[in-house]
Formats: structure tokens, C-alpha cells, sequence
């Protein structure tokens, strides 16, 4: 159970969230995500509440991770893994964006 969990990214920052097995990594970017709605608390981001449907349309194509290894290029490195991960899921951007 997270009490008063915090995490702020900004703009071209990457964090990972690590740990041992059975500690909740997978719980906890399933409700940054969206994929998952907490038992309780909120999930702010840029001041939308994920989850609340008319303010989370406003955060589409703003939240994105990339799952565990098994679903990554080996042979690539990790920005191009987040690369072209980002490039299939918002094709609908710009480059630049």
C-alpha cells in the first residue's frame, strides 16, 4: 500500500521504477498508466485526474512506458527501444512533438 506516493517527470526525463519481484512494479505503472484504477487516492497528471474520463481525454497520447524486457529489441539500444516504441503508439504526432 503507497501512502502519500509522489513521482514527478518532466519534460525528456526518464525514471524507472525497480525492485524485486512481487513489489509492486507492475501494480504501479499499471495505475500511472490508466490500465488500473487504485483502490483509493487519485492520479494526477498535469493537474488531469487520470481518472476521471473527461479529464484523462485531455492527457491521450501523453502517458507511455515501455514493458518488461521480454517485449524489447535486443539489438537496439534503449533510446531506440523508447524510440520506436513512441513512434507506434503515436503515430498520430508530429516528429517533433
Amino acid at each position: 500500500m503507497f501512502e502519500n506516493f509522489s513521482l514527478t517527470l518532466n519534460i525528456g526525463e526518464i525514471k524507472a521504477i525497480t525492485g524485486p519481484s512481487g513489489v509492486g512494479k507492475s501494480t504501479t505503472l499499471s495505475i500511472l498508466s490508466g490500465t488500473l484504477k487504485p483502490q483509493e487516492g487519485r492520479v494526477l497528471v498535469n493537474g488531469y485526474n487520470l481518472y476521471i474520463e473527461k479529464e484523462s481525454e485531455a492527457l491521450s497520447g501523453v502517458i507511455g512506458f515501455v514493458p518488461q524486457d521480454d517485449l524489447l529489441i535486443e539489438d537496439l539500444t534503449v533510446f531506440q527501444n523508447l524510440y520506436y516504441s513512441a513512434k507506434l503508439c503515436l503515430n498520430n504526432h508530429s516528429e517533433e512533438k
